[in-house]
């Protein structure tokens, strides 16, 4: 079975792969899901980094997060003055449900 490898910002084919694989490979898959198309880096992560929404709970027995679908560019100044970690190397980071709501004005800042 081969699979289709989209941009996760713009949904353009990227590659083809089968998918398949134990729980270390499939990690690695899933981070390199993550990565976006050459174009969408450019344009939004050259100043910016990526925020993927995940479900609180991993799935699957090699506990890897799920999407919800949700995604944010900040900039790398909002970035450092949102979070005490350094910008990520590759951009990209995840962020669970409860940090959406509130970067998006829907949560409880209390």
């Amino acid at each position: 079975m081969r699979a289709v490898r989209r941009c996760l910002i713009c949904g353009e084919p990227k590659e083809t792969g089968n998918g398949r694989g134990n729980g270390r490979e499939r990690r690695d898959k899933f981070l390199d899901f993550l990565e976006p198309c050459e174009e969408c880096r450019e344009e939004y992560l050259t100043d910016g980094v990526l925020l993927v929404e995940v479900a609180e709970e991993p799935a699957g027995p090699e506990k890897i997060p799920a999407l919800t679908g949700r995604l944010m560019v900040v900039t790398d100044e909002a970035f450092r003055r949102v979070f005490t970690i350094p910008v990520p190397p590759h951009k990209i980071a995840t962020a669970e449900l409860c940090l959406f709501e509130i970067m998006l004005g829907a949560g409880d800042f209390n």
